[in-house]
Parts: C-alpha cells; structure tokens; sequence
C-alpha cells in the first residue's frame, strides 16, 4: 500500500488538477503540475507563450 500524498488544485472550490507530490514541483511556494495532472474540462489548448526565470519560454 502507497502512502504517497496527492496534491489537488483546486479553483472555486472545484478540484482542478491532482497528482502524487512526487509529480509536482515547488518554487517559491508554487506547486506546478504536470499537464497531464490538469483535468481536461478545465483547459484549452493556446498558442499563447510567456517567459519564465525558471521554467523558460513555455
């Protein structure tokens, strides 16, 4: 049995993403997601970009 903890994101009280903490990555007291940890009915594709010191052009 796993003892691992899952991390939620959750947006007007509506759990967003979900994923093991071992998935996720925390800076400056940011937790990022990986995509796939971000449920689809909450997401839209974009062209859009942006510049970030510590995760680049994404």
């Amino acid at each position: 049995m796993s003892n691992a903890r899952i991390l939620t994101a959750v947006w007007q009280n509506t759990v967003i993403a979900e994923a093991p903490e071992a998935d996720t990555v925390t800076l400056e007291g940011n937790v990022y997601f990986p995509p796939a940890a971000l449920l689809p009915a909450f997401v839209t594709p974009s062209d859009h970009t942006s510049v970030c010191g510590w995760k680049g052009t994404i």
